[in-house]
């Protein structure tokens, strides 16, 4: 029955990114990695090692809308999974929140964005800020301490899942932007700003947005878009352990996804581009249709493509 489902899922998937490929396979080049997606939004993959804490968590405390589990099997190429798993998933807007369990060598490090260089935090929208209050106290969670930004409406708190990654939330006291309930940051400490703006900026062309200061003043956030996507980044210097990598190496954030109409163009794109190739296109299982390809940013943290792919 695993089986079954798992092929009837990766059908469905290389069916729909099919059918959004045969419009542009014979396109040329375009300029940036959002021409390649089948949808703007990214997704988050978070390696965890209570399964059933972190669904409670994400599902009953954050209040995320619960998406149907997608099952590996025991075939799923080694790199990945060497044994069958099942991903838990949910959902903001567009955007897919995916859980995956660690393997044996999966090592746990202290959370927090001041802690290592990495993807360290997402921050997700509130649209209900008592009823969030409500199931905080609930589950057991203090009253989270409010912060705000200088001149605005909006505001934010921080808290911690049951592995300690630092979770981020944020809603606006009145109304707030076009889309914002929709809207999700995903959040990253860097070692050397310039060069990851070059990365999201010029290598992959995501569109980026005046930088603001932390409420703190002491550094800059740097923000780039990608529809109801915003990737933000700040560096507490170069000395910080390097906490980036695959699911193998850590718990926690892992990899930002993207759902691409064509691995092939993607990839020849990215390369094309000078970006790192940490994974060049593998099938998720020996048959395929559907491949997987990991491109390391400058500090390794792993941007994760997957579609449709046919060996050359």
């Amino acid at each position: 029955m695993l089986k079954r489902v798992f092929r009837i899922e990766v059908c469905f998937l290389a069916a729909t990114l099919v059918v959004a490929t045969l419009s542009s396979r014979d396109s040329s080049a375009e300029a940036t990695i959002g021409d390649h997606l089948m949808k703007p939004s990214l997704n988050v993959v978070i390696t965890v090692s209570d399964m059933e804490a972190m669904q409670k968590f994400y599902g009953e405390v954050m209040g995320l809308e619960t998406m149907s589990p997608i099952p590996f099997p025991p075939n799923t190429q080694e790199v990945f999974f060497p044994t069958a798993i099942v991903m838990q998933r949910f959902k903001v807007g567009t955007h897919e929140i995916k859980l995956i369990p660690g393997v044996e060598s999966t090592k746990k490090y202290p959370g927090g964005i001041d802690k290592a260089i990495g993807f360290r935090m997402v921050n997700y929208p509130i649209t209900d800020i008592d009823a969030f209050k409500a199931r905080l106290a609930k589950h057991g969670y203090p009253e989270p301490e409010i912060q705000s930004m200088e001149g605005s409406n909006y505001r934010f708190g921080l808290l911690e899942d049951p592995d300690g990654n630092t979770v981020e939330f944020y809603y606006y006291d009145g109304e707030g932007p076009e889309g914002w309930e929709e809207t999700i940051h995903i959040a990253l400490t860097v070692s050397d700003v310039e060069a990851s703006r070059v990365f999201y900026g010029e290598q992959l062309g995501l569109e980026e947005l005046p930088a603001v200061p932390m409420p703190s003043g002491d550094r800059t956030v740097h923000l780039f878009r990608s529809g109801p996507t915003i990737i933000k980044f700040w560096s507490y210097g170069k000395d910080l352990p390097n906490r980036a990598g695959r699911h193998k190496e850590a718990y926690g954030y892992r990899y930002i996804q993207y759902a691409t109409k064509n691995l092939n163009q993607t990839f020849d794109f990215v390369e094309g581009q000078g970006a790192t190739v940490e994974m060049p296109p593998t099938p998720i299982t020996p048959k395929g249709p559907i491949a997987i390809t990991f491109i390391a940013d400058p500090d390794g943290i792993v941007n994760e493509m997957f579609g449709v792919w046919k060996a050359e």
